[in-house]
């Protein structure tokens, strides 16, 4: 995949090898670039070795040019040199001069053309920091953002926020789903090993546990579809029926319809995060067995499931809120892989779509959105450990 953002959207719109074509396409090229502000320096400053070169002007050169002269600076250890060498074959009657852009020895291009070097290489070494000011793209990012604007996709052309629309809902609710199921199994399964930790069964769940640990979440997905995924029962990619739309389907029969495609998806959203919870809450109930209240409470002949139920298990949930909120980030990160082997539309397989296209408007829309949902499931789990416990509540005040 071509690294220039805009080389595959100009390919497709005629064929490529003429010279004329060259030219048009890099006339094209800059001009795109221009309209969508990659002429300009990435962010505020930049700390670079290039050697007297500015990165202002860098990005003001056109993208074959421009990696040839940032190319020759890191080898020639001097950016005036790299930049006489490009003026000369720009002067130059050579036919196709992109040949000579494309050379990596710029010892070359100078013998070619007679040039002398300074041979400053020494400068390679010294690093310099440049202030850009404001006009750079993060900056220009963030006044689009203040004004509720995430952008324009480069690959589709459309807004942003028009692309997200139906990819967030899919990965939230993949998500948040995950991690309720996750707690709704994990609890009895700890209180299982708590009651029942010496028994065989228990010593069977927990070996089957520590398997699932250790299994990376990609090698779950092709067991599940090797294993289970059955056609038309439990398929094994995309999220609804293509006849769907043909048949007319009410909203309840399209969340009906969707069921069987999220099921092999959800158990690969969940097999580690309940062998991880269910281990850590049973944990808890056995550092709670050193209250005092949990002697107190045998003492007066209650049954340690009594207790368990009754005592044990609120006050050691309550550390769980905190772990929980770790859980959106590593749910999202899991989504990538999930979302792309089961073909599913949610961010994590548009993040990916987006770096291999260098869509960089949609890959800082979903970092920025993963980065938010984090922080907001942070604050969420914090405030909830505080009304849960008036312990950090008296604390606070």
């Amino acid at each position: 995949m071509n690294d220039d953002p805009f080389a595959n959207m100009v390919d497709e719109l005629g064929g490529s090898g003429s010279s004329n074509y060259n030219n048009s396409s890099t006339q094209i090229k800059e001009n795109l670039y221009r309209i969508a502000g990659l002429d300009k320096p990435v962010f505020y400053f930049t700390f670079s070795r290039l050697s007297a070169a500015k990165p202002r002007d860098l990005a003001k050169l056109p993208a074959n040019e421009r990696k040839a002269v940032e190319n020759w600076t890191y080898r020639l250890g001097n950016y005036r040199d790299a930049l006489a060498l490009k003026q000369l074959i720009l002067k130059s009657d050579i036919p196709d001069r992109q040949i000579l852009f494309e050379v990596i020895e710029p010892e070359l291009v100078a013998q070619n053309f007679n040039y002398k070097l300074s041979y400053f290489r020494y400068q390679n070494f010294i690093p310099n920091l440049y202030w850009n000011g404001l006009d750079n793209q993060y900056h220009s990012w963030l006044i689009n953002l203040k004004q509720g604007k995430l952008g324009t996709s480069f690959a589709s052309g459309l807004p942003v926020s028009t692309v997200l629309q139906g990819n967030v809902w899919l990965t939230l609710i993949m998500g948040i789903g995950g991690t309720i199921l996750s707690v709704l199994i994990a609890i009895p399964i700890a209180i299982f090993f708590f009651l029942h930790g010496n028994s065989i069964v228990a010593k069977i769940i927990d070996t089957l546990l520590q398997i699932l640990v250790v299994i990376p979440s990609f090698t779950m997905v092709i067991l599940l579809i090797m294993l289970f995924a059955v056609p038309g029962y439990l398929p094994s990619s995309g999220l609804l029926d293509p006849l769907a739309d043909s048949i007319n389907y009410s909203m309840f029969d399209r969340v009906v319809a969707t069921l069987p495609f999220l099921i092999l998806p959800s158990i690969a959203y969940t097999y580690d995060s309940i062998a991880v919870l269910s281990r850590f809450i049973n944990t808890l109930l056995h550092s709670q067995r050193e209250q005092k209240y949990y002697v107190v409470g045998l003492s007066k002949g209650l049954s340690i499931k009594e207790l368990t139920y009754t005592h044990l298990l609120s006050n050691a949930l309550l550390p769980l809120f905190a772990v929980l909120a770790r859980n959106f980030p590593l749910a999202f990160s899991g989504s990538i892989v999930i979302e792309t082997m089961f073909n599913l539309p949610g961010m994590g397989r548009l993040l990916l779509t987006s770096i291999s296209f260098n869509d960089y408007p949609v890959i800082m829309a979903c970092v920025l959105i993963t980065a938010f949902f984090s922080c907001f499931s942070y604050w969420l789990a914090n405030d909830i450990s505080e009304y849960a416990d008036p312990r950090l509540r008296s604390q606070k005040a």
